[in-house]
């Protein structure tokens, strides 16, 4: 039996697919990460960073395996660029053909290879054209997964052994159909599944309505942990990149979150570096950020994306001044994540528990923080009360266990 070794790169939309991929290819092909004779990747090209880690992979994949063919999925297989793959089959579409997944939009898995939680695709394409971004042309139009699908595949899994799933797309917050919202769909699962943990992926601020709010402090089920995506405090660099808020805007909506949880988990992501941005441009950013209780940060140095608005505009800002506008957030990123850690010493976390490394259990609390514990038990896949003692320099929480919650 010939085998494939398949490598996912980028957000939770693409491990997700990349899954479904590796399912249907065992049912032909054995997995080996030794001696495949097809590679798949699933590419990202959201910025020139997640390109080149694309292309150095399949130069190191054609080092290591210089007999296997390299098959190019994902958001990279769309932008008209090979970056060094081959054509196994004359276009990609016809690969996917073979695997009997071309033009269709949802599928399940049946679980999520080496993981204790599981994504769940529920809508996938975007319509909002952000100045700076590519998804829309690698995405496509907004679709949405109707929630009878959504509720079988979640019932699956939980029959699977599965405690999470992370409902996941391109812009879950724009999530319609039939008449359905997104609030519907969580109500239904609620009402029509068991699965003990529910998270949202990310979420536009505009797309954060009261409604949703009360949904997810109503119910403990819904993971208190949500990611807001920020991208710049300053007025004038939000409106230069089509976003659909302002930082008035932004700062209310996140006061009016963290008043209904105090334990909630906040993240978001910034662009440092877009076109024209001064230096009081980044202050606004930094001092807005600095302001709130964020958790974590994702931080990316502006990328020009060819064919998006972004690329055309002026007064680009050179790369040493984004390196050290994305390192004064990084310092300030771990700052936020070890006030956040040391803000729950002694407060019980209930955590999934995922894997263990270097003699620690690890997993996730319900707000979203890493917390490792000491265990003879194998305690993958369960949920443990624990009690955190001190924090890591990492802003991990070191936790004794106090109870089994399941």
């Amino acid at each position: 039996m010939k085998g494939f070794y398949i490598k996912a790169f980028g957000c939770k939309l693409n491990q997700y697919e990349a899954e479904y991929v590796r399912e249907r290819l065992e049912t032909h092909l054995e997995y080996t990460e030794t001696s495949p004779d097809i590679v798949v990747v699933y590419g990202c090209t959201v910025t020139s960073r997640a390109d080149a880690k694309v292309r150095r992979f399949i130069r190191r994949a054609r080092r290591i395996f210089p007999q296997a063919r390299i098959v190019l999925l994902g958001c990279s297989s769309r932008t008209g660029e090979s970056f060094g793959a081959d054509e196994l089959f004359p276009d990609t579409n016809i690969f996917l053909a073979s695997l009997g997944i071309n033009g269709k939009d949802w599928f399940d898995t049946s679980g999520f290879f080496g993981h204790t939680r599981s994504f769940v695709k529920v809508q996938d394409g975007c319509e909002r054209f952000c100045s700076y971004c590519i998804v829309p042309f690698t995405r496509g139009a907004e679709r949405s997964r109707p929630p009878n699908e959504v509720i079988e595949q979640i019932k699956r899994l939980t029959e699977l052994g599965f405690k999470e799933v992370v409902l996941t797309g391109v812009r879950i917050g724009g999530y319609s159909s039939n008449g359905h919202n997104l609030v519907c769909l969580l109500e239904q699962l609620l009402d029509k599944s068991d699965i003990p943990r529910i998270r949202l992926s990310s979420i536009d601020p505009d797309e954060i309505t009261d409604e949703l709010i009360d949904i997810i402090a109503g119910n403990s089920r819904i993971m208190p942990h949500l990611h807001i995506p920020l991208q710049s405090g300053s007025n004038r660099i939000l409106s230069l990149m089509r976003r659909e808020y302002t930082r008035e805007q932004f700062l209310n909506t996140i006061s009016s979150i963290t008043g209904r949880f105090p334990d909630l988990g906040l993240g978001t992501d910034v662009i440092v570096g877009f076109p024209s941005e001064t230096e009081r441009d980044f202050e606004d950013t930094y001092n807005l950020i600095e302001a709130l209780p964020f958790t974590y940060l994702h931080i990316f140095r502006f990328s020009e994306r060819k064919g998006t608005v972004a690329s055309t505009l002026p007064d680009r800002v050179p790369e040493g001044i984004k390196s050290k506008r994305a390192k004064a957030l990084s310092e300030l990123a771990i700052r936020k994540r070890l006030e956040a850690a040391r803000k729950r010493i002694a407060i019980p976390q209930e955590v999934l528990f995922e894997r263990k490394r270097d003699s620690l259990w690890e997993g996730h609390s319900k707000n979203y923080i890493i917390c490792k514990t000491r265990s003879e038990e194998n305690i993958r896949g369960k949920i443990i009360g624990v009690i955190p003692e001190e924090t890591t320099s990492s802003g991990e929480l070191i936790c004794r266990e106090k109870l089994c919650t399941g």
